[in-house]
């Protein structure tokens, strides 16, 4: 597993750090979503939505 071995080699997040994954990961989904809607490129729009339902069950 990728992120095994990265965490493996470069230790565990901060919970500092962790937070601020979480919050990329949310931007990344909204920049995703309206970018996609506004470009007519729904397949992109809907992993956006994807991963928020995602970001929504780790909460």
């Amino acid at each position: 597993d990728l992120m095994a071995a990265f965490f493996k080699g470069y230790g565990d997040l901060t919970p500092a750090q962790e937070q601020q994954r979480l919050v990329s990961h949310v931007r990344y989904a909204l920049v995703a979503v309206v970018w996609g809607e506004d470009n007519e490129y729904h397949g992109f729009a809907e992993e956006g939505r994807k991963a928020l339902r995602h970001l929504a069950g780790l909460l």
